[in-house]
């Protein structure tokens, strides 16, 4: 590493449209040298794709406001040099990260190996007795004013935190990590430095253990509300994976407007339960189904036979076999006899794919075998 940054510090935070995370339409900046604050930076960004109102109410950014901004691929060239030059600082970097790798490849830019530093990490060091490390918590705990979901300010904040951290005598060395966009998959939704498959699905496995505990006495409580926001602000890096996208999506929009309801909570319980157990809750129940001409996927281990017997059956009846879940597919069928090797303890990457598309707005339906062959004969 080159000595003269180790007291240099480009702390970033972007801003996102919707939900997939890939765009940015806001990017704040601060430049750190000496340890002394030197410049911050506000730019705003046409990220060239629709907004979510969901993001447009948490940061206030919307279409009409980055209508005439410059693009991504325009503002690379004013701030590629703070990867060059500079150590990359911010709060949960995963996510911000994962953002500007998304945005590089849309646009077919290509960045050398950096060096960054995560003030969640530092923070947990430093401050070991914080309820939780969000940004908003630890600027608190610290007294730094901090206009939150603006990047500009977010940027600022961060980097008060790195500077009260580095006084309280933290070495910057040990939570400095290296990182090349260029190593990575571009394919793969999740994204650390050090991740693999198996890191993101614990994580899954986690958030689904935590949607069965608040969900099991069929009330979520203020109390549970709270801790799973508090969980889902600090895995912010799964965005982009099914199931967490539609949790945080609707926790965002309960918490909107400032004031939990009841009607809401309850609202929240029937999606925990349609995501624990899709096939059950899926509404899709039926006494018989047209299966001619439709595009039919099978998943887990079927009672009536082999899989191949079944897809036999449909295909006799025009049915057209996929092997795999795409926006072309009508029906999910799903074995009765589910899979030991299921990621989650209901359902496996079919039906998480069908979900997830379910969610896009596609019309796929989650049938159950039971339910489908509860007539002797399929239409």
């Amino acid at each position: 590493m080159n000595r003269e940054m180790n007291n240099k510090f480009a702390v970033i935070d972007v801003e996102t449209p919707n939900g997939k995370n890939d765009r940015i339409c806001s990017i704040g900046i601060t430049l750190i040298e000496n340890y002394q604050i030197v410049d911050t930076k506000y730019k705003l960004i046409n990220p060239e794709c629709d907004f979510d109102e969901i993001n447009t109410k948490i940061h206030g950014i919307s279409s009409d406001c980055v209508k005439d901004a410059v693009t991504f691929c325009d503002a690379w060239k004013d701030i590629s040099f703070c990867f060059k030059d500079y150590i990359i600082v911010a709060h949960n970097a995963s996510f911000d990260l994962n953002v500007i790798r998304k945005a590089l490849n849309y646009y077919n830019l290509i960045i050398n190996t950096f060096l960054y530093i995560d003030t969640v990490e530092m923070s947990r060091d430093a401050f070991p007795n914080l309820a939780n490390y969000r940004l908003h918590t630890v600027c608190d705990f610290l007294n730094i004013e901090l206009l939150h979901h603006n990047s500009q300010s977010d940027s600022f904040a961060t980097a008060c935190i790195l500077l009260n951290i580095i006084k309280a005598g933290f070495d910057t060395d040990r939570y400095i990590h290296s990182m090349n966009f260029e190593e990575k998959n571009s394919n793969q939704s999740y994204y650390h430095y050090s991740s693999k498959r198996s890191s993101l699905i614990q994580s899954l496995r986690e958030l689904e253990k935590i949607l069965k505990s608040i969900s099991k006495d069929r009330i979520i409580t203020k109390l549970e509300f709270d801790f799973l926001n508090d969980w889902l602000e600090n895995h912010y890096e799964l965005s982009g994976n099914f199931p967490f996208d539609s949790i945080f999506k609707y926790v965002k929009i309960i918490l909107s407007d400032g004031i939990v309801e009841d009607n809401e909570l309850v609202a929240l319980l029937e999606i925990c339960d349609k995501i624990l157990n899709p096939v059950e809750n899926s509404n899709n129940k039926c006494e018989c189904i047209n299966v001619g001409g439709k595009n039919i996927v099978l998943s887990g281990e079927f009672s009536f036979g082999s899989k191949s017997q079944v897809s036999d059956l449909l295909v006799s009846k025009g049915a057209i076999m996929q092997n795999t879940v795409s926006k072309k597919t009508d029906i999910v069928l799903v074995g009765n006899k589910g899979n030991d090797a299921w990621i989650a303890g209901n359902y496996g990457t079919k039906i998480k794919k069908a979900m997830e598309l379910q969610n896009a707005g596609a019309n796929i339906l989650i049938i159950k075998e039971s339910d489908f062959f509860q007539k002797n004969e399929v239409v």
